[in-house]
């Protein structure tokens, strides 16, 4: 087996086990199991989260700063993946005569 293969192998087996490895981790109990029920001897502390402001901006039309942002990043994966073709592709080689 050449070297790319078993370097392929190897990166694809150890990326389909980190998620079953994460997985086996999971606390799966109630929240009552995992934390205790509370009951009348020990009184619970209420915690108050201050309300969120929203505020709305209307857009006054089409975002040319994003399109060019979206637009340098299509090129970039383009090139990137071009790169990466004609890196991988096997080289042909001229014929003995």
């Amino acid at each position: 087996m050449s070297r790319t293969r078993t370097i392929t192998t190897a990166a694809v087996g150890l990326a389909l086990a980190v998620p079953g490895a994460a997985a086996a981790q999971q606390d799966l109990r109630s929240p009552d199991a995992r934390y205790g029920v509370p009951d009348g001897s020990n009184p619970v502390p209420v915690i108050t989260i201050p309300r969120t402001r929203v505020v709305e901006i209307e857009q006054a039309g089409f975002e040319w700063g994003d399109a060019a942002i979206g637009g340098a990043a299509t090129i970039a994966v383009l090139l990137t993946a071009g790169g990466l073709v004609l890196t991988v592709r096997p080289r042909r080689r001229a014929a003995a005569h």
